[in-house]
């Protein structure tokens, strides 16, 4: 079942790593920089394809978007998985 959740999430997050969220304005840019993975695409689309120069302060953001989502990850991670020890559903994993 999760295997199917997968492979549909996969394609939502291509759109959105698609999404041109760097010429977003007012507070749609900030949304932008919430969502998980968009800065630093965003960064990366101004290096390679438009040719700009390393902003570093876009890049402190964009590298504390993706300590906070991993931190996240984490977290969700060992919830997850003290409920499966809870529950006893783990195996010999």
């Amino acid at each position: 079942r999760v295997q199917q959740l997968l492979g549909l999430f996969q394609f939502g997050l291509l759109f959105v790593l698609a999404l041109p969220v760097e010429t977003w304005s007012g507070p749609w840019s900030l949304v932008g920089w919430l969502l998980p993975m968009l800065p630093s695409a965003g960064l990366l689309r101004d290096l390679m394809a438009r040719g700009a120069g390393l902003d570093w302060g876009e890049f402190a953001l964009a590298l504390m978007n993706g300590a906070l989502y991993f931190a996240l990850g984490l977290l969700a991670f060992g919830w997850a998985q003290r409920q499966a020890k809870r529950r006893g559903s783990l195996g010999s994993y």
